[in-house]
């Protein structure tokens, strides 16, 4: 027994997650973008000089950008840097509540059809295999019609409602293969009910994964809130949001390329800084990849 180290401590799983993340360089910058740019967001409106909605002079309709103006004026003298950090609030709250309420509905259709099997999973994925067949654009444009404009609440829950399936799919998977695990059937064996070994045994095993997916679904949500937006479904003027701010701007793209610079700029920085994050949580999640 001399040989055996005994001393040496065991690194837990999301140690060695975290050690991995840090060695990712474009990972862990594409986390610090992420943080600077939603802080700069919350907090930059109110260091600014100007409001959201506020209207300059006819001069000052469509000006270029100037050391007063860093990003220009839009087409009603308003301010863009200010109404891109405005409107980057509510980008990313719609990224992040979207992801947020898919991830609920998916976790649940997914953990109780992967866990239960037979007549529920039917049942389940059928409902599932609907969802995916509704084609989605049309009917947004149908209601984009009926209700011009939404919410930020009432664009989240549209995003949910139809981006909740994918996730739905990958739980499903995972419980499949979870609840043959040794320590699933450990905890049948000593009488735990179905819904405390899916919510305290199962769905704990699974998170790593469904971070991974919500990362890289955020960035995705952040486009579709513009195509929303681009639609007539979206955050309605004079509210800003990257998305209607791209929409806005299409008419003066030739004679002001600066209004569809900022928030094209905006929406491709943050949605590539939250799929190289996405990646990195792959990786560092695998733990195939641990030697």
């Amino acid at each position: 027994m001399s040989g055996i180290n005994t001393s040496q401590k065991v690194e837990s799983y999301w140690h060695l997650v975290s050690k991995r993340l840090v060695r990712d360089k474009i990972a862990l910058f594409s986390m610090l973008l992420i943080f600077i740019v939603t802080i700069v967001c919350i907090i930059g409106p109110y260091f600014s000089p100007y409001k959201s909605n506020q209207m300059g002079s006819p001069a000052n309709v469509l000006q270029p950008p100037s050391a007063k103006h860093w990003l220009g004026m839009d087409e009603l003298g308003r301010d863009t840097l200010t109404r891109l950090l405005y409107g980057g609030r509510i980008s990313l709250l719609i990224g992040f509540l979207s992801v947020f309420s898919a991830i609920i509905i998916g976790v649940i259709i997914g953990a109780y059809a992967g866990y239960y099997g037979g007549f529920i999973d039917i049942v389940l994925m059928r409902f599932t295999d609907i969802m995916y067949s509704i084609p989605v654009l049309p009917l947004l444009v149908v209601l984009s019609a009926i209700f011009p404009g939404a919410g930020v609440l009432k664009i989240a829950l549209v995003i949910a409602t139809f981006g909740w399936m994918t996730s739905a799919r990958m739980i499903r998977g995972l419980f499949l293969s979870l609840r043959e695990e040794l320590y699933t059937e450990a905890a049948r064996a000593i009488g735990a009910s179905s819904a405390r070994i899916i919510w305290k045994h199962l769905l704990p095993n699974s998170l790593a994964p469904i971070i991974v997916f919500a990362t890289l679904r955020i960035g995705g949500n952040i486009i579709y809130e513009a195509t929303l937006s681009y639609l007539g479904f979206g955050i309605m003027p004079p509210t800003p949001s990257w998305g209607n701010m791209l929409q806005n701007a299409q008419y003066a793209i030739l004679i002001a390329p600066w209004l569809v610079w900022a928030p094209g700029i905006a929406i491709f920085v943050t949605v590539l800084a939250f799929n190289f994050l996405g990646d990195g949580l792959r990786d560092a999640m695998d733990p195939r990849l641990y030697r």
